[in-house]
């Protein structure tokens, strides 16, 4: 396995795991986003 031919060549998966990784990052940030109203403003 060559880590440099992996970054340079986009791979058949890739749209699959970028995809993944935008679907991980919404959900952190959608996740914080909920924490801090629930800490600022409790209902």
């Amino acid at each position: 396995m060559a880590p440099s031919r992996h970054f340079c060549r986009p791979l058949p998966f890739g749209g699959l795991m970028t995809k993944m990784a935008i679907f991980l990052f919404g959900f952190l940030v959608l996740t914080i986003g909920i924490g801090l109203l629930a800490t600022i403003s409790p209902v």
